[in-house]
């Protein structure tokens, strides 16, 4: 048996390692996130590193002031807009636009998409005309731990300069909360949320990334079907877009209800599993739905009637099978990621530990939908060995990572038993 894991253990990165207990030293509450991304349901995710949401853009900012100097007579105007003050027009489109108010392309190089709307969404509210130059700048507010941008704008035939400054202000709560119920959300159970972390959930909720295969459980295509068989990159178990081996990623966003990583004796199990209870309410049936339409016959698959009432559950098998001759390795399951300022590629996100997801946490399931033969029957297939045919099977959701969205309400976060990385 392999030895068992202690803080002080030496034991090689790849053998099985046990359960170390998480350090519950108290740390103050984490202050309230308010960053968020602008991206409505349905837009297309940047192709960065896999890609997921986009940087985050602010809301709920303080004023910041901008300091001229001194011997400036230039005058300040300040604009109060509903974050986030963007549109959806793409690079090129804003740049243009940007054009026609008198901006020069040079004075915005390196912007991206999201600057240049709000840049622009900015000019049009404050009714800005001949503008010379625009420059960008951000400020941190220690005290409420908020980033808080500004977006300054040079005018034309004024000495020194003028600035327009743009103060980012929450939008109304109750149009938030609309848009969640209307996509199914009992009300009760985002009341207490801030407005950003209402929009940033309903991205979540309405997400189709069609570059790059990723969906929120409802909006998964139509056109989807079981893999190609290849002796290399073999999807013919995977669910893939039909006809091709494009692997289709789910997200659910959800409450946690259930976790299992470690075995009885403390080592990571062979096959953890996840549970949660999705924030939408409907979507435990439509995930039972799936699962018994894919599998074969249809109606049968024992996954979907093992989920609790309101849950969805998906699962990871972790063990490696050892060379001849030596024992097979089970390795614990890492791929949990912290959310709770935004949700975006894994390379940019901190890596947590599984004991830092609690009970009641809200996350959002990264998963792919698989299928496994029911090994006692169908015949013998002689292109197989001793492997069985594939005539019938279940499908099940498998667990591709874990991004951490929210911390349940009143939960006292404890502090990382093991190192954690940000690129």
């Amino acid at each position: 048996m392999p030895p068992k894991r202690t803080r002080q253990s030496s034991t090689a990165p790849d053998e099985p390692t046990k359960r170390t207990r998480i350090d519950t030293t108290r740390s103050e509450p984490l202050s309230p996130v308010t960053d968020m991304s602008d991206t409505e349901p349905g837009a297309a995710a940047d192709t960065t590193c896999g890609s997921v949401l986009s940087d985050a853009v602010p809301a709920a900012c303080a004023a910041s002031t901008v300091q001229d100097d001194e011997t400036s007579t230039a005058a300040t105007v300040t604009v109060t807009t509903v974050a986030p003050p963007v549109s959806d027009l793409t690079e090129s489109a804003a740049v243009a636009a940007l054009r026609r108010l008198g901006v020069e392309p040079g004075a915005v190089v390196g912007a991206d998409a999201k600057t240049l709307n709000a840049i622009l969404s900015t000019l049009l509210q404050a009714k800005v005309d001949g503008v010379a130059s625009i420059s960008t700048a951000k400020s941190l507010d220690s005290a409420a731990e908020v980033i808080t941008p500004s977006i300054t704008a040079e005018i034309a035939g004024v000495a020194s300069a003028a600035h327009v400054e743009v103060n980012v202000v929450e939008p109304d709560k109750s149009e938030a909360l609309k848009v969640l119920t209307d996509m199914g959300v009992t009300a009760s159970r985002v009341a207490h949320w801030s407005a950003t972390e209402m929009k940033r959930l309903s991205v979540v909720l309405g997400w189709a990334d069609t570059d790059n295969n990723i969906y929120s459980i409802t909006k998964v295509p139509t056109n989807k079907d079981w893999g190609i068989a290849a002796p290399f990159n073999d999807t013919s178990n995977v669910l893939c877009l039909e006809g091709t081996s494009k692997e289709v990623t789910i997200w659910i966003a959800g409450e946690v209800s259930a976790q299992y990583f470690f075995d009885n004796e403390g080592y990571p199990a062979q096959r953890p599993g996840f549970a949660v209870q999705p924030m939408d309410d409907h979507v435990a049936d439509l995930c039972k739905t799936q699962l018994h339409e894919l599998s074969m016959p249809t109606g049968s698959s024992k996954v979907a009637e093992q989920m609790g009432p309101g849950q969805v559950k998906a699962s990871r098998w972790m063990n490696e099978r050892g060379k001849k001759g030596q024992p097979s390795k089970t390795f614990e399951f890492k791929a949990v990621y912290d959310a709770r300022k935004y949700l975006r590629d894994k390379c940019l996100l901190q890596q947590l530990s599984v004991g830092q997801l609690q009970l009641h946490d809200i996350v959002v399931m990264e998963l792919r939908i698989q299928r496994y033969p029911v090994r006692e029957d169908g015949p013998a297939d002689a292109t197989k060995g001793k492997r069985r045919a594939m005539d019938k099977w279940q499908a099940y959701y498998d667990l591709q990572a874990i991004y951490k969205f929210k911390d349940a309400a009143g939960a006292v976060v404890p502090k990382a038993s093991v190192a954690v990385f940000e690129i």
